[in-house]
């Protein structure tokens, strides 16, 4: 990664919607950068990393990815990646 980059970098965890293998299945297919999943509790658990502006920008931005997997989900939690 760009140790420079002028953005701030956050990670963004997100719970999945809909039949967690055909999701988990989606995700593995898409090949999404920067884009990680778990189970939790017997939840399908996503995480992405990206650098924006804001909270609000990266969780927006963090749906947006899993989007292009057509897979739906609903941010957990937000947090700063100090670099």
């Amino acid at each position: 990664m760009d140790d420079d980059h002028p953005l701030p970098r956050w990670q963004v965890a997100l719970a999945t919607r809909g039949a967690q293998d055909g999701v988990q299945s989606r995700l593995l297919m898409a090949g999404l950068d920067n884009v990680t999943w778990y189970r939790r509790r017997g939840q399908l658990m996503v995480s992405v990393k990206l650098y924006a502006t804001s909270k609000q920008d990266a969780e927006s931005a963090a749906i947006e990815v899993l989007g292009q997997a057509q897979v739906e989900a609903s941010v957990v939690k937000s947090k700063h990646l100090d670099t």
